[in-house]
């Protein structure tokens, strides 16, 4: 599968989600402790720097880089901003 320029490859970026999504399930966090954690402005989405940041504490065993990786691949319109919802419904399809 051909990938734009500056995006990871698609199967190395799920790779990496599901890594993030398995810290966090073993960490017990339930979708409504991860929207509080992850939405604190209650927007619904974070900028690329709070997602990384935020996704680097909750899973410190992800490599930084990583999850920068993650961040480009789910801001797939270039706006800047993660969805949350997107980042949750992801890990839900991961996990089941």
């Amino acid at each position: 599968m051909a990938t734009r320029k500056g995006v990871p490859n698609t199967q190395f970026v799920f790779g990496v989600l599901g890594d993030i999504c398995d810290a966090l399930q073993k960490k017990k966090y339930n979708i409504g402790q991860l929207l509080s954690a992850m939405d604190v402005n209650k927007t619904g989405y974070n900028s690329r720097a709070e997602f990384t940041n935020i996704v680097n504490q909750m899973a410190e065993n992800v490599p930084l880089e990583s999850v920068r990786k993650v961040v480009s691949f789910l801001d797939h319109t270039g706006t800047g901003k993660v969805s949350i919802v997107e980042f949750l419904r992801l890990c839900q399809e991961l996990l089941n």
